[in-house]
Order: structure tokens, then sequence, then C-alpha cells
């Protein structure tokens, strides 16, 4: 994609997100989402799946740090191997510049299952494969792994057939949104924290279970000491067998 179509996308995905950027973390993740260009290290529109997974864990980890200029720099690498691999005239084609152009020129839709039935009615293979892609990106993502595999699931190798301008877009939106929202989550889960309050409640109260079942054991031993020597104090003879219980007979 052209440098002002990744930036467009990433301009649109934190206008969704309502992601409140100063200036400095909104020149870092427009610095971030045309780096790879620069970089040179093409091709760009599939074998980018460890880079994405690493840029993705970097952006993550400054954002638990609080680092939110290197945060969303990092986001912003990501974001550009995950929405080159959305555009699926690859670069080995003679018009993937004229393609590219097609796809800065397309708008950004939220009905995507309509507009890949629109685009489609004649080919239900396509559309069958596309709507597939758009429904797997239609769902809210949580940790890591899941992140991570939503975000790596194009890319493996070329696409063999092409959609439209229009539905590359929107598809490389529609990812770029879904990621973004993953990685700059609460730095929390609230999940794991329901969990693990609920796992505290059933150890304090088997811990005082616990407490309860041991004093009344110590109550229960300490008044069998007193019924014992109640008994010894009544006489000799009672004395006298505990005595011959506990000392060898003799030989």
């Amino acid at each position: 994609m052209l440098w002002k179509t990744h930036i467009r996308i990433s301009k649109e995905v934190v206008y969704r997100l309502r992601l409140p950027l100063s200036s400095e973390e909104a020149s870092r993740l427009k610095d971030g989402v045309i780096a790879p260009d620069k970089w040179g290290d093409y091709p760009h529109h599939y074998g980018k799946s460890a880079m994405i997974r690493k840029y993705l864990m970097e952006s993550r980890r400054f954002y638990l740090q609080n680092d939110l200029p290197s945060a969303y720099y990092n986001l912003g690498i990501a974001l550009h191997y995950i929405q080159d691999a959305y555009t699926t005239l690859t670069s080995r084609s003679p018009n993937h510049h004229n393609w590219e152009e097609q796809i800065e020129d397309s708008r950004f839709v939220y009905d995507m299952e309509g507009l890949i039935q629109a685009k489609f009615q004649t080919n239900s293979f396509q559309e069958n494969k596309f709507s597939r892609l758009a429904e797997s990106l239609s769902r809210d993502v949580e940790g890591r792994d899941n992140t991570l595999n939503i975000a790596t699931m194009v890319g493996q190798d070329e696409f063999k057939t092409w959609a439209k301008p229009i539905i590359d877009l929107n598809l490389a939106l529609r990812v770029s949104f879904v990621v973004s929202k993953s990685v700059l989550s609460k730095r929390n889960n609230p999940e794991l924290e329901t969990s693990l309050n609920r796992l505290l409640k059933e150890y304090e109260d088997l811990l005082q279970n616990s407490e309860l079942l041991l004093s009344n054991k110590i109550a229960e031993l300490a008044q069998r000491r007193t019924d014992l020597i109640k008994r010894v104090a009544k006489g000799p003879d009672f004395k006298s067998k505990i005595q011959e219980f506990f000392l060898p007979p003799e030989s």
C-alpha cells in the first residue's frame, strides 16, 4: 500500500478507538507505519509473520511500561506489514502500483459483508472466501495468542486470487482496528482478576474452616486431658492401671 494509505488507515483506527494521542504519540505512530518501506525489506505482502509478532509484542511491552511513544511506534511498524498483507494484487504484478492507487481512492465502509456480496455477485467462491475472512475479523480478540493469530491470519503466502481495491482497504482497516484494540487494551485483565479473586476467596474460606477444625480439635484434646486428670485423681486403682499399661512387664 502507499504511504498515504497506511497513514489514512491508522488515523481511522485512532478515530474509531477514540485514542487520545498526544502530538508525539501520533507522530511516532506515523513514523512506525511507514518505516518498513524506508528499510526496503521487501516483499511486505507475505512472509512477514515473524516481524508482525515481534513488533506487536514490543508494542504491548512498551504499553505496559507506560512508554506510549514507543508503543505506538512499534504498533505502527506491525500495522504496516499487516496492512500490506491484505493487498491481494501483490508486487509481482505489473499492475500493482495502479492497484495501490485504487486502494487509496477507495472509501471506508461499515457494512463489510454487504460490500463483499455486492462486489462478488457472480463469483460465489470469492464471495464465500472473503466473507469468511471478514467474519473472522469482526470479533474482538483478547490475549497474546489470539491477537497474534488474527494479526497473521493472512500473509503466510501470496494471495492466489485478488479481491477488489475497496475490499483490500476495508479488510486492512478491520484487522488493524481489532489488533490495535487488543494491544492497547487495559493493562490488567478483568477476567483474570475475577478468577484470582474467586480463588482467593475459596482459599480464605478453606483457611478459616481449617482454623475452626483445628480449634475444635485442640478444645477436644484439652477436654480429654481434663477428664483424664480427673479420673486419675479419683483413686490409686486407676492410676496403677495407667502405670501398668505404660511400664514393661517384669521378666
